[in-house]
């Protein structure tokens, strides 16, 4: 029996910089490891050492006289831990088979299921009234300046500013954990409409969506990195005084998506959703753009994300108990 285990890693470049430095971690806390089965029969582990999520590419290279239930290239998303793939079992009766694999991934979660009926905070104070700037296309978020992956076409983009004053704080729009924080890249040039590099936040929902916030002061952070944050949570102070609509944050909402279908092309892509926000005298809705709104903040959009035993502490809490 002769049986190959070597293999080659593809590092895929990744969408955003944050995700370069997560991949850099990754190869000291990502591993497949292939453990024999019985008679000519192998099983695919994914050992993850780190908090984050990954999604994984498995391509067998050689595959002789062994079969896969499974469809390849092999795709899943692998949490936190051991995660069993798929197996490899003996086809036919000869005892001499051959394979080899390739594997690759991505840092985040593929093609989440997303919670439709999430409703969003406005990112400012309770109470304020705001003036909304609507970012139609992602070159007012990011310039000129594109990274080379990012292909998304400009009807899939949407983002949401928010007028505010200078020293205001930003608030998180709903629970989540602070996934990145970018520092000490505010933008300095007068009359910005906008700049490649800008502070900004990262928040991960419980649906694996992701919130950014950006446009924010150098060292103003309330929170740091792995955090657990609700929402109103205090998360920074608004930068943006040299922009020409003033101070403001951005709000932009997504998830990593990855073409299923053709998996041996490794595409991933965000797609950016537009969310429903919590208004006065409205039900949630998506903003409209230059339209001035008060921010408020229900008790049930703050009790969304919180487990049934969550909640009846909080109800226990604000009851005196």
């Amino acid at each position: 029996m002769c049986v190959n285990r070597s293999f080659y890693f593809i590092l895929i470049m990744s969408l955003l910089p944050f995700m370069l430095q997560a991949q850099d971690n990754a190869l000291n806390s990502l591993s497949i490891t292939v453990e024999g089965t019985g008679p000519g029969g192998y099983t695919f582990f994914a050992d993850n050492n780190s908090p984050d999520d990954f999604h994984v590419i498995i391509t067998m290279t050689r595959l002789i006289q062994l079969r896969c239930e499974c469809t390849l290239p092999f795709a899943s998303n692998v949490g936190p831990g051991r995660t069993k793939l798929f197996s490899l079992k003996r086809d036919g009766l000869s005892d001499s088979h051959d394979y080899n694999y390739e594997w690759s991934f991505m840092v985040g979660h593929v093609n989440p299921k997303v919670k439709k009926d999430a409703v969003y905070l406005m990112p400012i104070a309770n109470g304020v009234i705001t003036e909304t700037i609507e970012l139609k296309n992602i070159q007012e978020a990011y310039g000129d300046e594109l990274p080379a992956e990012e292909e998304l076409p400009a009807e899939n983009f949407y983002g949401i500013g928010f007028k505010m004053h200078r020293g205001d704080t930003i608030y998180a729009a709903r629970d989540g954990k602070v996934r990145s924080i970018k520092d000490g890249r505010e933008s300095r040039k007068e009359n910005s409409v906008f700049s490649r590099d800008e502070n900004e936040i990262s928040i991960l929902h419980k649906d694996k969506t992701i919130a950014t916030y950006s446009i924010i002061r150098n060292g103003s952070f309330l929170v740091k990195e792995r955090e657990s944050i609700v929402a109103g949570q205090p998360l920074a102070i608004v930068g943006g005084d040299n922009y020409t609509v003033g101070p403001h944050v951005r709000f932009m909402l997504s998830y990593l998506y990855f073409d299923e279908r053709h998996a041996s092309d490794h595409t991933y892509k965000w797609h950016y959703l537009k969310p429903a926000f919590a208004t006065e005298r409205h039900k949630p809705k998506v903003l409209e753009d230059k339209v001035a709104y008060k921010a408020v903040r229900p008790e049930d959009v703050l009790i969304q994300d919180l487990s049934k035993r969550a909640i009846k502490r909080r109800k226990k809490k604000q009851n005196g108990g």
